[in-house]
């Protein structure tokens, strides 16, 4: 194996990495996949959030 041929190996890794990225992020309408999971992360974790001030609201906690 040549250096050549093992710096191509590393640009067309490279290449099809930043292809799959493009992909995923110009997934739904403009918003991409990632976007949306940590959307969806970030709002199942407030609800779960406000769920446990609930609690506490109607335990007389402070």
């Amino acid at each position: 194996m040549t250096w050549r041929a093992f710096f191509e190996g590393i640009g067309e890794l490279s290449e099809w990495a930043f292809g799959l990225l493009e992909i995923l992020g110009s997934g739904f309408n403009g918003i991409g996949a990632f976007n949306v999971f940590w959307i969806l992360v970030i709002a199942a974790l407030n609800i779960y959030w406000i769920g446990q001030m609930i609690g506490q609201a109607k335990r007389g906690e402070k």
